[in-house]
């Protein structure tokens, strides 16, 4: 991987984690948004959707995109089981990017949104959680990422656990 690439993430990824120090309540929707962005500038992606687990509701739900339909956004759901893209990446804590098929891969009823052939799956697990998955894609076509590009990503799926684990710990510590 080139020395820039890696910087230009590692650079990302501090800046994000620096406003987590600055307020650890800033793992939000604005932070997830920036996360998403960040991802699509580091990896070439065109659109990027950060899912997390919501225990009450016993779904991933949409906490943060990049250039995705808000209206769109608002109705995705889905499970585990029915997401075997999500499955192979948590389990094997690894950028997955399936193309062709997708109805295989994610549940049919979002299959063929927008025509999308290729489409990735980045973990966002840390410390042997599950917290969720950001998906992404380049406007449709079909592509393959480079190593550099799949370890910016999965990098970033690690910046987003770990706003996440901070959120739920304050969460319950606040309880």
């Amino acid at each position: 991987m080139a020395t820039s690439a890696r910087t230009d993430a590692l650079d990302v990824m501090v800046e994000l984690l620096r406003e987590l120090d600055r307020d650890p309540g800033a793992g939000g929707p604005d932070f997830y948004d920036r996360l998403c962005t960040a991802l699509c500038n580091l990896a070439g992606m065109e659109r990027a959707g950060l899912l997390l687990y919501d225990e009450a509701r016993q779904l991933v739900v949409p906490v943060g995109s990049h250039r995705i339909e808000p209206t769109l956004l608002k109705n995705i759901y889905g499970t585990l089981e029915e997401t075997p893209i999500a499955q192979v990446a948590l389990s094997e804590d690894r950028v997955v990017e399936v193309t062709g098929d997708l109805g295989r891969w994610i549940p049919e009823r979002y299959a063929s949104f927008t025509g999308v052939e290729t489409l990735t799956c980045t973990p966002v697990s840390a410390g042997g959680r599950w917290l969720g998955v950001i998906f992404a894609d380049r406007g449709g076509g079909r592509f393959q990422i480079s190593d550099a590009e799949r370890h910016a990503m999965w990098t970033l799926g690690k910046t987003a656990a770990l706003a996440a684990s901070v959120r739920i710990a304050t969460n319950q510590q606040g309880r």
